[in-house]
């Protein structure tokens, strides 16, 4: 590291980038003498009252706007060469501008916590301990009158190993003394042993799977010398991975890298596990499930080409790469690549950016695509669409029938039907999913005297009875309370559960089928991926049994033996007050309808509802999802929204309605004021939820069929906005191109 190694006047002054929410760079000054320095180089400055901030160098130059005696000088230049720089570089400031968010948050996201807070370029590893040549051949009779070291040695000898760590020597019974001895002796040397990612060497690399004239044509088609988004539309079953698996074996003999992203953490274990199975590559894995050194490593093992695949969630976008060749975008439909907090990016989108700017391929697939994928691939011919219409081996689509709900009575949320076809189904030794996307024991709990109601202190929405541990829960700020023993109104012990959650049909159903093994899948029961690798091993078994779950079990998993999916309470979709609610509800069936028939056996899939007549599911059923793409792009292009139109939402919260509702009303005031003939400023409206975590929450819609006129818009007014008195003590924030404005 070089330090300031003089008080002499500054010539030089450098902008730098500070991971806070100012939209503003700030200049400080360098050493007097001379001293090299690059856009992308992390240095430790002092920022108000606080010293040693890390901050990413934008620039360099000769002069400041600045009162020179009150630019402050570095304190340290923590990196010889650029952290950030080349594609990734480029990637944060295109992101920064159009995504409209301060330039430090956007290059804080690019790295892991560990260079955030200022720790050097090394690969962590752990402190082994090896016998020396001298010891290996040490006579053990010299150390007759010194037993303990001699027996260390003996009993290290016999070992297998070569390397052996602390525990592992403290499980030996070779103390902390004798260890200090032997070390001082020359007998055994400290070495640090990286943790490089590794081969899987207990298995052989699997072959290439045969591929259908479809999966052939789809993967011959990727072309890797230059850049081109392909969109791989492939229905549930069709063998996409596979597809996937036959392009990134190209990729890899051409010694280039792969970055394959996947959208939520439960699918990683399993994701990774197979591509191990297929590969004999090292490939490393970046999620928020990792340590922060197990992070820091994986950024490294690709920086340094090590790894030859990244799987990753949404940030993995932002991993450098020595010699990356492809990027491969799973399940391209999901919200879970749009960062809903902070800085509000979407990933899907910045691949394909990242793609065009390294001239690379960029493959997107689903079984599902978005309505701005399908658009993209249709008329403006931006995406390559690639169709995978048929299942892979003799499987077939499954058969969709649609349950009435007002002829046919429920009980705990299943009919009549569901429950003769379940029974049907296990008595043949098969396997049934059942689909309720609510966790928890019941959604409600009442009193039965008064009506009263378990509310959420902090949001406007029920708390969920968790009946197991005895817990009312909010599952949107977190906040859990003990069950009362008698209503808070009125004393009566009248509480009563209302309305289905995992939990209570897991309980129903064991009642029903007593001989027939029950496995529930939601983030309660479990926790960790080695709680799912556990259970979902168990129903690779095979076995008839039940599977209850939340959206963990609608996509990424290969059941042979399900041959019955039966889909619970999809009517809320049909009601929600955002526009995407449509696609969102379409996509989940489709997902979750995807997991019956997957191999040789037919699936069924039964929909309960009590709107049978409505458009998505006649078109779903009767057609296919492209069709009811067709007629959602027709709704969307009438009324000018995404892909037709172009949106942005303001969100203004505090912990006091009129404070929140103030400071909408004069961002709208400005907006207005900057408006010009092809942009829209709608009127503030509360959110969806109105309180959530304590906070009143209020939006603000703006729309533009021209991405520039809104990006002007914007551009315009932030800075604005950001001297506005009333939103000095708030939160707000604006959301380009937002997923979610319910």
């Amino acid at each position: 590291m070089l330090k300031n190694p003089s008080k002499e006047t500054p010539k030089q002054y450098i902008e730098v980038a500070l991971n806070c929410p100012l939209r503003q760079v700030f200049d400080y000054t360098l050493p007097a003498a001379p001293c090299a320095i690059k856009p992308g180089t992390r240095v430790s400055v002092p920022f108000g009252k606080r010293t040693k901030v890390i901050g990413i160098v934008l620039n360099t130059k000769n002069s400041t706007t600045l009162d020179p005696q009150k630019v402050k000088p570095v304190e340290e230049i923590l990196d010889q060469k650029p952290i950030i720089y080349g594609d990734i570089f480029a990637l944060c400031t295109w992101a920064s501008q159009y995504y409209q968010h301060p330039i430090g948050e956007v290059l804080a996201t690019a790295l892991p916590k560990l260079l955030r807070a200022g720790h050097s370029l090394e690969i962590t590893g752990k402190n082994y301990y090896q016998l020396t040549k001298e010891a290996k051949q040490l006579n053990l009779h010299l150390l007759s009158r010194k037993p303990a070291q001699a027996k260390a040695i003996e009993l290290l000898l016999s070992q297998e190993n070569s390397l052996f760590s602390k525990p592992e020597l403290k499980a030996f019974n070779i103390t902390s003394s004798t260890l200090n001895n032997l070390v001082n002796a020359g007998y055994i040397r400290f070495n640090k042993k990286l943790d490089l990612p590794s081969i899987d060497s207990s298995s052989t690399a699997q072959k290439k799977l045969s591929l259908n004239s479809e999966q052939q044509l789809a993967a011959n088609t990727v072309a890797l010398n230059f850049f081109q988004s392909y969109l791989l539309d492939g229905i549930t079953g069709s063998g996409k991975t596979e597809v996937y698996f036959q392009i990134i074996d190209r990729v890899i003999e051409n010694n280039r890298q792969c970055l394959v992203l996947i959208p939520e953490i439960s699918l990683t274990p399993q994701t990774i596990s197979r591509f191990q199975k297929r590969f004999h590559v090292p490939i490393a894995a970046l999620h928020s499930g990792l340590s922060d050194k197990e992070r820091l490593n994986a950024w490294l093992f690709a920086k340094n080409n090590y790894a030859k695949i990244i799987i990753g969630t949404r940030s993995a976008i932002f991993t450098p790469f020595e010699n990356l060749g492809l990027i491969i975008v799973d399940e391209e439909h999901d919200s879970s690549f749009k960062q809903q907090e902070g800085f509000r990016y979407h990933a899907r989108d910045l691949a394909i950016l990242r793609a065009k700017n390294n001239n690379i391929p960029v493959v997107l697939g689903s079984a599902t695509v978005s309505i701005e994928s399908y658009h993209n691939s249709q008329n403006s011919n931006k995406y390559k669409l690639i169709h995978l219409t048929q299942r892979a081996g003799n499987a077939k689509p499954p058969t969709f029938k649609l349950i009435d709900l007002n002829e046919h009575r429920t009980e705990n949320c299943l009919s009549q039907i569901a429950i003769k076809q379940i029974e049907k189904h296990l008595t043949k030794q098969e396997q049934v999913l059942i689909f309720i996307n609510r966790r928890g024991y019941s959604p409600i709990l009442f009193c039965q005297s008064c009506r009263w109601q378990a509310r959420c202190p902090r949001c406007d929405c029920n708390l969920v009875w968790h009946k197991q541990r005895n817990q009312l829960a909010c599952h949107h700020c977190g906040k859990q309370i003990s069950t009362p023993p008698h209503c808070p109104e009125c004393s009566s012990t009248s509480l009563a559960p209302l309305g289905q959650g995992t939990q209570r049909l897991a309980e129903y159903l064991e009642t029903l089928f007593p001989l027939y093994p029950l496995i529930r899948i939601d983030r309660d029961s479990v926790k960790n991926k080695n709680q799912l690798e556990q259970q979902l091993a168990i129903i690779h078994q095979n076995k008839p049994c039940l599977l209850i779950g939340t959206q963990m079990l609608a996509k990424g998993h290969h059941f042979p033996n399900v041959t019955l999916v039966v889909i619970l309470d999809i009517d809320q979709g049909l009601i929600h007050p955002d526009f995407r609610a449509l696609e969102k509800t379409a996509q989940l069936i489709m997902q979750v309808a995807g997991r019956a028939g997957r191999a040789e056996k037919a699936g069924t899939v039964l929909l309960q509802t009590l709107q049978p007549q409505h458009y998505l599911f006649k078109t779903l059923i009767t057609q296919h999802y492209q069709s009811f793409l067709a007629l959602l792009s027709s709704e969307r292009e009438t009324c000018l929204l995404p892909p037709f139109g172009y949106l942005a939402l303001f969100r203004a919260e505090a912990k006091n309605p009129s404070d929140a509702f103030n400071a909408i009303k004069q961002i709208k005031d400005i907006l207005e004021q900057q408006a010009n003939q092809y942009t829209t400023v709608y009127d503030a409206i509360p959110a969806s939820m109105q309180r959530k975590a304590g906070f009143f929450r209020v939006q603000l819609l703006t729309q533009s069929p021209a991405r520039l006129a809104l990006q002007k818009l914007l551009a315009d007014c932030l800075p604005l906005l950001g001297k506005l008195p009333a939103l000095k003590n708030i939160r707000w924030s604006v959301d380009v191109d937002p997923v979610d404005v319910g």
